[in-house]
């Protein structure tokens, strides 16, 4: 699968980037949603996955899941948030809610799952 990681911590950017390669995705590592989203406007071949791990208040939470949405209706988005509850992300159109440390055997058990739900 085609992963947009948008991950604020160089460190973890770099681990989740290369778990995600190892387990034979293409990933793509974006610092920031900003960067991500000006990158992959210019892009014509979507992502199947956005992984989205940064730190903004619950209403920046929902306002930038929102701008993903509707700018890219096709991509699953899976969403890291310690400010948002399980509902409330579902709610926004976020397709898995991982809370808490990213783990990284829950991170590949979602990807299956959005792997067998859309057929990727």
């Amino acid at each position: 699968m085609k992963i947009g990681l948008i991950e604020e911590e160089g460190l973890l950017l770099k681990i989740h980037k290369d778990f995600l390669t190892d387990l034979g995705h293409e990933v793509f590592a974006f610092n920031s949603v900003s960067e991500m989203l000006e990158t992959q406007g210019k892009n014509q071949s979507p992502l199947n996955v956005i992984l989205l791990n940064v730190l903004m208040s619950q209403k920046e939470n929902i306002s930038t899941i929102s701008e993903i949405r509707e700018r890219f209706p096709e991509t699953s988005l899976i969403l890291m948030c310690e400010n948002l509850t399980k509902e409330e992300a579902l709610s926004c159109g976020a397709h898995v809610y991982l809370d808490g440390p990213m783990n990284l055997a829950t991170l590949e058990s979602a990807l299956l799952q959005i792997q067998r739900n859309h057929r990727l």
